[in-house]
């Protein structure tokens, strides 16, 4: 038991003390000045989660509008294309049907392997 009262484990049971019965004749006084304190930092966290949600609505907005845009626009685009999706099927195309487009391709072209 003389072990218990010595060096640092007695220091340590006066300093508790010590702070208990400062801290009950401190803290009324320091109570009455904390709580009004306490009360602006709790409103100005509710004015910037306020403000925080209006700025997250906004940006969600104006993503949905960017997002409506693109998918109009790219539906254009696809309304544009024949039916086939690449537009090699199209029954006008003549492209490769007629001889004759393609010998005036021919003779137009390099004469440089000419021989």
């Amino acid at each position: 038991m003389a072990r218990f009262f010595s060096g640092t484990v007695l220091t340590a049971l006066v300093a508790g003390f010590a702070g208990g019965v400062v801290a009950s004749l401190a803290l009324p006084n320091a109570s009455r000045s904390i709580r009004p304190a306490a009360k602006s930092v709790i409103k100005a966290g509710l004015a910037v989660y306020a403000t925080g949600r209006e700025r997250v609505a906004e940006l969600g907005e104006a993503a949905s509008d960017l997002v409506a845009e693109v998918q109009a626009e790219r539906e254009e685009e696809l309304a544009g294309v024949p039916a086939g999706g690449n537009g090699h099927d199209v029954a006008d195309d003549d492209t490769f049907t007629s001889t004759s487009s393609v010998e005036d391709a021919l003779a137009t072209g390099s004469r440089k392997y000419d021989a």
